[in-house]
């Protein structure tokens, strides 16, 4: 179905993935705006909550605990359903699988339900927002939309970037963040511990971001080895994204982080392996990223400590 402006419409947006998907999907939330100026956020990422009162987006919701469930069935109770205000919209952009939810959401009596498989087109290389963008044009959705970039709260800056000069070894220098870890350890470059090294012997501050992730999925002694060599920092969703801006440079895998890194604006320096760059390649003012040559499985670290240099000069 095709949506058509309408200053008082309101959307739904329907995102299953993480925080990496979830920021690249800014470029979809702003094209919804041109056809729904209010939009909504169903999504399992706690950064969704961050962005109320930003973008148009008025409320976001936890899609594990916002009923949605109950639309997956053939019995799903649509009357009931069609009461909550969660589910009273016009437009919805649905990111999850399952044509029983798509016509349940049509019995709900929402007028235009687009369904968007996030997944990219075998052999496209194009950007997964392109892709997502070119699929939903046909829906009257703007395919040139640029990515929106996200203002981090002046106040949080302002004591994130204090405390990143607390560990700072010369203030007067660049101070970054380095994220070894991502979703995924197949995506995790072995070589980040030296590079940070190599990052130190340059008189550049530097700390180690690591989360939850790094917690469950890192060895033990590779933890130890970077607390041996950095201060580490660890932050709640809510105060990630200003952080990240504080920070003067952000080096990082493929990862949810970096793709947060970019997106405020930061100087951010993302190091590919398996995946391909151009279709996963995080997007913002001040990104850029290192790919392995052809035939090799990482780019080697001289390299991307060019890389880096080079881009915070």
């Amino acid at each position: 179905m095709t949506a058509t402006p309408g200053d008082g419409k309101r959307g739904l947006f329907i995102h299953g993935g993480a925080l990496g998907d979830f920021v690249l999907s800014l470029r979809i939330l702003a094209a919804m705006r041109t056809v729904a100026p209010r939009v909504s956020l169903m999504t399992r990422c706690s950064l969704a909550p961050t962005l109320v009162g930003t973008f148009g987006i008025d409320h976001a919701d936890d899609i594990e605990t916002a009923g949605i469930h109950r639309l997956f069935t053939d019995t799903a109770p649509i009357a009931e359903i069609k009461s909550d205000r969660r589910f009273q919209h016009d437009l919805v952009v649905n990111t999850l699988t399952g044509s029983r939810l798509s016509k349940n959401l049509s019995l709900l009596g929402i007028k235009t339900v687009i369904d968007l498989d996030p997944r990219p087109i075998e052999d496209d290389t194009r950007h997964i927002t392109d892709q997502w963008l070119t699929r939903l044009a046909s829906s009257g959705f703007p395919a040139e939309t640029p990515m929106p970039i996200l203002s981090a709260d002046r106040i949080i800056r302002s004591h994130a970037a204090k405390s990143l000069k607390r560990n700072a070894v010369d203030p007067t220098r660049p101070t970054g963040l380095i994220h070894p870890g991502s979703g995924g350890r197949r995506k995790c470059w072995p070589h980040m511990l030296e590079l940070a090294r190599r990052i130190r012997g340059e008189n550049l501050n530097l700390t180690c971001l690591m989360g939850p992730v790094e917690s469950e999925t890192m060895p033990e002694d590779e933890r130890w080895e970077w607390a041996q060599l950095l201060p580490i920092i660890s932050s709640p969703m809510d105060a990630l994204a200003p952080l990240l801006s504080a920070a003067d440079f952000v080096v990082g895998n493929d990862s949810g982080v970096s793709h947060l890194a970019a997106a405020v604006g930061t100087h951010t320096l993302t190091v590919f392996g398996p995946t391909d760059p151009r279709v996963w390649r995080p997007l913002g003012p001040r990104a850029s990223f290192i790919a392995p040559p052809p035939g090799a499985a990482w780019p080697e670290v001289d390299v991307v400590m060019d890389a880096l240099l080079a881009q915070i000069k």
